[in-house]
């Protein structure tokens, strides 16, 4: 291979490696935006509970589920969307607490207390959402 041949060839692998990995950064997603997916589906889960026999330890564990993709989204965002987050969090911690007092002395007033949780935790998540969706 003559050195003309040779310089070619490496040119055309880094720029060919070059524009691959443009295109790959351009094609990718932050995985904030996988995360804020994951939290919509759930918080759907949630507003798709119906109020009945097995309920209460449905919506306990839908609640951990959106502890934990929180945690996560947390994680991913660093400190981008933290009063979303915070939002959010605060409003799942009182809805769980809710659900647990329902489930020590179910009574009308503490199903109440729960549908309002879940509605402020569906609330706080779609705000959360709807800002991460902004840089997705």
């Amino acid at each position: 291979m003559t050195a003309g041949v040779r310089h070619l060839t490496v040119l055309v692998l880094v720029v060919g490696a070059v524009v691959g990995g443009v295109g790959a950064c351009s094609s990718s997603k932050p995985p904030v935006c996988s995360d804020a997916q994951d939290l919509k589906s759930s918080l759907s889960s949630l507003k798709d509970i119906k109020v009945g026999q097995g309920a209460l330890s449905e919506l306990s564990t839908t609640a951990t589920t959106i502890q934990q993709q929180s945690a996560t989204l947390k994680a991913d965002a660093k400190d981008q969307f933290a009063d979303q987050i915070q939002g959010l969090d605060s409003a799942r911690q009182t809805f769980q607490s809710s659900v647990a007092t329902a489930k020590a002395s179910p009574s009308g007033a503490a199903l109440a207390t729960v549908v309002a949780g879940a509605s402020q935790v569906v609330t706080a998540g779609q705000t959360l959402v709807s800002a991460v969706k902004n840089t997705c």
